[in-house]
């Protein structure tokens, strides 16, 4: 019995730091994401050199890019903290989740419709897949939470 109790808290030592690294991840990626639109922010003439976009369009895209970026890095470390307290902020997930769902819905409507340039929507389709990664490790820990008690 005592070597099911231990194989059953090693399985959960497990999950817990999968589930910090891979938010951990989301972090570091938020982070990444809220650093590149501020240097676009701050110098928009790189953006305006590459894309038919005016130097204002490519400062208020900045800002929404860093407030989408910034609820997945914040998001990420509710999670983070949810897993290891076994608290409701493991829900952080689900946040993260729909805001990478969110900005892959903007990078490939922005490409299509505002740039017209189709190659630029497979950043759009790289941060489906982040969702996509995002909800289904989620949902596995939060089922997986109620037997951490």
């Amino acid at each position: 019995m005592q070597a099911i109790k231990s194989r059953l808290a090693s399985s959960r030592l497990i999950a817990r730091l999968l589930a910090t690294l891979l938010f951990g991840a989301f972090i570091f990626l938020g982070a990444n994401g809220i650093s590149d639109a501020a240097a676009i922010y701050v110098n928009p003439s790189a953006t305006t050199a590459l894309l038919p976009i005016s130097a204002e369009s490519a400062q208020a895209r900045a800002v929404v890019l860093m407030v989408i970026h910034l609820a997945i890095a914040l998001s990420g470390a509710a999670a983070i903290v949810g897993v290891w307290q076994r608290t409701r902020l493991l829900y952080g997930w689900l946040v993260v989740a729909l805001m990478y769902a969110a900005l892959g819905g903007y990078q490939i409507v922005s490409a299509l419709i505002e740039f017209r340039r189709p190659e630029l929507a497979v950043t759009g389709l790289a941060y489906a897949l982040l969702a996509a990664a995002a909800w289904s490790f989620g949902r596995r820990f939060t089922r997986s939470a109620a037997g951490w008690g």
